[in-house]
């Protein structure tokens, strides 16, 4: 799977996915920015996790909630962070879970992530910390701030 945490102003990847054969290789990003009024009201970043096979009709549905139904998660957890600092997770993308502290992660590595970041590590970090025991998280690291909103 992979790594995604996020506290109130930073969310934050690694780039490695990984085949169910073992076969590993890097993706651009597993952040997307997406700006729908119809699903919140500011600007959200979603981390994708999961089935790489998701992703797709997860960006359509962000996309244009209107054009189809909410596809289903599959075996994915998703991790979103909006621009007014609120943190949630999700199967569903209709059904989203408000993260009532002050950081999450979700994915293979999150109990490394959620462990760095009670340390007081940044979600980069923690993520960054996640790949040096994690498997399935590594092949590079990105990172969204939101500043000064």
């Amino acid at each position: 799977m992979t790594t995604i945490a996020a506290n109130k102003t930073q969310i934050a990847c690694d780039l490695q996915a990984t085949h169910s054969g073992g076969l590993k290789f890097k993706l651009k990003t597993k952040i997307l920015e997406f700006y729908q009024p119809l699903i919140w009201p500011t600007p959200f970043y979603v981390g994708l996790c999961g089935d790489v096979d998701s992703f797709p009709d997860m960006i359509d549905y962000f996309s244009d909630p209107t054009a189809r139904k909410p596809p289903k998660g599959g075996s994915g957890d998703f991790l979103i962070l909006t621009d007014d600092k609120k943190i949630f997770t999700f199967k569903n993308p209709s059904k989203w879970i408000a993260v009532n502290q002050d950081f999450y992660a979700v994915g293979t590595g999150m109990n490394y992530a959620m462990s760095a970041m009670e340390c007081g590590k940044t979600p980069l970090e923690a993520v960054k910390i996640a790949s040096k025991f994690d498997l399935y998280t590594g092949m590079g690291f990105k990172h969204i701030d939101i500043k000064g909103k």
